[in-house]
C-alpha cells in the first residue's frame, strides 16, 4: 500500500521526460521510507503527481540534493 508521500516541487513537470525525480525537486517526506518503497508524488499543491519507488530512505531524500531519489512508475495521467 501507499502509507508515504513524497512532496515534489512544482517545477518538477518541466522535468519529467525522464520519469525520475531528482533529489533536488523532492520538498518533503511523510511517513517512513526504505529504498524500494512505493510511494506516492503529490505536488506542492496537493495534487497526485504519479506514483513511484524510491531510491533513497526518508532520512537521506530529506538531506542529500542530488541523483535521482524516485523512479516515477505512473504519472497522473496514467494512474
Amino acid at each position: 500500500g501507499f502509507n508515504v508521500k513524497v512532496v515534489v516541487h512544482s517545477k518538477l513537470k518541466l522535468a519529467a521526460s525522464k520519469y525520475d525525480v531528482p533529489s533536488r525537486y523532492v520538498k518533503s517526506v511523510s511517513g517512513r521510507v526504505r529504498p524500494r518503497t512505493d510511494v506516492l508524488l503529490i505536488d506542492e499543491g496537493g495534487s497526485l503527481y504519479g506514483v513511484g519507488r524510491a531510491v533513497l530512505s526518508s532520512h537521506q531524500l530529506k538531506f542529500i540534493k542530488s541523483g535521482i531519489a524516485v523512479k516515477v512508475r505512473k504519472v497522473s495521467g496514467q494512474v
